[in-house]
C-alpha cells in the first residue's frame, strides 16, 4: 500500500506473493505513472530485504533500473512506525 497522507491518497495493490521483483514493478510506477513530472520522488518504506534498489536490477535491464533509482529518494523506517501512520489516516 502506498499512502500520501497530506493529500489523502492511497494506492493499494494485492498480489499472491511479496517478492523483490513484485516490489520493483510497483516502485517503477511511482516515477513513471504516479509522478511523471517529478524530478525526484521521495518515499518512506519498510526496511525489508525485498525493499532494496537491487530489486530493480533483478526485474529490469540495468539502464532501466538505474533511471528509476536516480528519480527515487528512499527513506527506510521500522515497520511499526508506518503501521501507526497508516492507521491514523
Amino acid at each position: 500500500m502506498f499512502t500520501e497522507p497530506l493529500s489523502g491518497k492511497r494506492k493499494i495493490n494485492v498480489r499472491k506473493r511479496s517478492a523483490a521483483i513484485d516490489w520493483a514493478y510497483k516502485i517503477k510506477e511511482l516515477p513513471e505513472i504516479d509522478y511523471p513530472a517529478a524530478t525526484k520522488v521521495v518515499f518512506v518504506c519498510y526496511n525489508l530485504n525485498t525493499h532494496k534498489p537491487m530489486s530493480l536490477y533483478e526485474a529490469f535491464e540495468p539502464a532501466v533500473a538505474r533511471s528509476i533509482i536516480e528519480r527515487l529518494k528512499i527513506h527506510y523506517t521500522p515497520g511499526s512506525i508506518l503501521l501507526r501512520l497508516n492507521s491514523a489516516f
